[in-house]
């Protein structure tokens, strides 16, 4: 197995591990009722636009650019530590990628990009009513593309 693939399932565990674990010593039986983390797993399958960044070139590239569709498919694993604040990790393949149309200024022929990433953010997610606000880092890892 390749060695980034083994270090990034190694960390997706540590992670779960991480967040699974709780102390109970100094804790009332109240406080731990009342703040007892609740775990929710749930895979997903959703279908995403992309589109790519040509550095320097970009905004000679504008008109030609389209959007490529790809697919995100994973697991999310969230942790809720309070009514307002819960800790969220997923693990998911996405395909990104874009297209630039004909005689554009970089080819003259319709060029296609594909990325095939495996993905693991670990995010703190806010909640405000309805609406949750997410931030935290992310690390991919490109399988294939071209």
């Amino acid at each position: 197995m390749n060695k980034k693939l083994q270090v990034i399932i190694g960390m997706i565990f540590l992670i779960n591990n991480a967040i699974g674990q709780t102390s109970e010593e100094g804790l009332d039986k109240k406080v731990k009722e009342k703040f007892a983390p609740q775990c929710y797993f749930m895979p997903f399958l959703n279908l995403v636009n992309s589109n790519l960044n040509y550095g320097s070139d970009n905004s000679s590239v504008a008109g030609y650019k389209k959007q490529s569709l790809g697919l995100k498919a994973g697991v999310s694993v969230q942790t809720v530590i309070s009514s307002r604040f819960s800790v969220l990790s997923e693990i998911y393949y996405i395909r990104k990628g874009g297209k630039l149309k004909v005689n554009n200024p970089l080819t003259s022929i319709e060029v296609a990009y594909r990325f095939n990433s495996l993905e693991l953010p670990v995010l703190a997610r806010v909640h405000l009513g309805r609406v949750h606000v997410d931030a935290g880092p992310s690390i991919a890892y490109n399988l294939s593309g071209v």
